[in-house]
């Protein structure tokens, strides 16, 4: 192209190219007050943009000449990605290729994470308090662990970052993706929620009162919920230590990042006060200590060996977290808790974070 029309195509390109992630990010706004209220975002997932965005490079490029540069040496897939054959491809688990956008891949992490939402609600009015239909959950629950399998695949598919942008959108796809696991825990993270909503309740009010016997039995019922799932426990317990390493890690200072590592850490210290560690398999002795708060970059950075962790979460033994040497130690409640306040002191630019450390706070080895 001679100079004027290259100037032209890239102006048209830039338009095109604005529009669309202006349009992105208003669902990624939405996908962040449906968090917020645990409410349904009001886009339908049929209702997105038919492209996704392209790579940074290209669109941070200078100049027309700068653009039709990086763009001979893009692929087609980089230039004008179709969003639903790359939403379906990584929901059914296949390969992706390298050159897929990081925006683009924690687009899909949101969708597939307001998926995994709608099967939260179905199973959630199937139950025998609402409608009492049982088979209506039975029918998605393969769809559930499929769409969690495609996530944690998406999150091991992230390569090297080569800008900030790009740091920032894996932190982001893959604290989407742990939290959604650990938010699909079902009944457990809902005793969790429960148990540290009123925890004040517990500590100040009258062990008569009808919500203090009903925190009591939450409590135990969440002990017996520990005890039989110790291997499902513990995987949460990883996706909760890796929000937690992602905060810390690139910091995105949002509302939601604030609520994710706060409920991360409330079932990390659910965890280590109502798991049975002196019964099973997580007692064992004689084993090397399990580092569980490696982030994305570092993993990417140093290989280490994922089946470790795997080992542990099969297995149980010692394991690491932040300044706790060990968190499957009863007796590390206090440091694990101080870990939490200053991760909530870190992100006290919001005044969520101000109320979240109130109640961190408060929960000790009562």
């Amino acid at each position: 192209m001679d100079p004027s029309t290259l100037e032209r195509a890239w102006n048209r390109w830039r338009d095109t190219e604005f529009e669309r992630r202006v349009a992105w990010s208003v669902f990624e706004f939405d996908c962040t007050m449906s968090t917020l209220t645990s409410k349904r975002g009001a886009f339908g997932v049929s209702e997105l943009p038919m492209k996704a965005p392209c790579s940074e490079n290209l669109w941070e490029a200078p100049s027309a000449n700068a653009w039709a540069s990086v763009a001979s040496f893009s692929t087609s897939l980089q230039n004008d990605i179709p969003f639903y054959p790359l939403l379906q491809n990584i929901i059914a688990q296949r390969d992706i290729p390298n050159t897929t956008p990081t925006w683009a891949k924690r687009i899909c992490s949101l969708v597939i994470s307001r998926l995994l939402g709608d099967l939260r609600e179905i199973e959630d009015i199937s139950s025998s308090k609402v409608l009492g239909l049982s088979s209506l959950a039975d029918v998605h629950k393969k769809t559930r662990e499929n769409l969690l399998v495609s996530l944690s695949g998406m999150s091991n598919s992230l390569s090297r970052p080569t800008c900030v942008n790009e740091v920032v959108n894996i932190n982001v796809a893959c604290s989407t993706a742990h939290y959604a696991y650990l938010s699909s825990g079902g009944e457990t993270m809902d005793l969790v929620t429960f148990i540290f909503r009123h925890n004040y309740a517990w500590k100040h009010g009258s062990s008569d009162s009808p919500l203090n016997k009903e925190l009591s039995r939450a409590r135990s019922h969440l002990r017996l919920r520990f005890a039989r799932n110790p291997v499902a426990t513990r995987r949460s317990v990883h996706h909760a230590a890796l929000v937690v390493a992602i905060s810390r890690d690139c910091t995105s200072f949002t509302p939601c990042e604030t609520m994710r590592v706060f409920f991360s850490f409330a079932f990390l210290l659910a965890f280590v006060k109502f798991f049975p560690f002196d019964e099973g398999p997580v007692a064992a002795h004689g084993t090397s200590t399990i580092r569980l708060d490696e982030s994305p970059l570092e993993q990417i950075q140093t290989k280490n060996d994922p089946g470790k962790v795997e080992k542990w979460i099969e297995n149980g033994g010692p394991a690491s977290l932040g300044s706790v040497d060990n968190i499957c130690d009863a007796y590390s409640l206090g440091s694990l808790r101080e870990d939490a306040l200053r991760a909530m002191d870190h992100l006290r630019v919001w005044g969520l974070a101000k109320k979240f450390h109130r109640i961190l706070k408060s929960f000790n080895n009562d």
